[in-house]
């Protein structure tokens, strides 16, 4: 199966440091969300790679925002 990807479709793909960037926290951070699953993730590496590369998509990280996005005077 033959996939093509847009320029748009690959700026929609953010690293874990470019995803800390926009969310103004450590690297750690991300991966501690990661891990708890509050942020799910894309790993785009080859079948059989010894490493992962792991991705976020821009639609994950503003589900996320949005989330956790609230008004003066609601919750703590």
């Amino acid at each position: 199966m033959t996939v093509t990807w847009t320029a748009e479709a690959a700026s929609s793909l953010h690293t874990i440091p470019e995803a800390a960037g926009q969310l103004r926290c450590s690297e750690n951070h991300v991966y501690r969300l990661i891990a708890a699953g509050v942020l799910p993730v894309v790993d785009i590496a080859v079948p059989g790679a010894r490493r992962s590369k792991t991705r976020i998509r821009d639609d994950a990280l503003r589900a996320y925002i949005d989330a956790g996005t609230r008004r003066a005077g609601e919750g703590s």
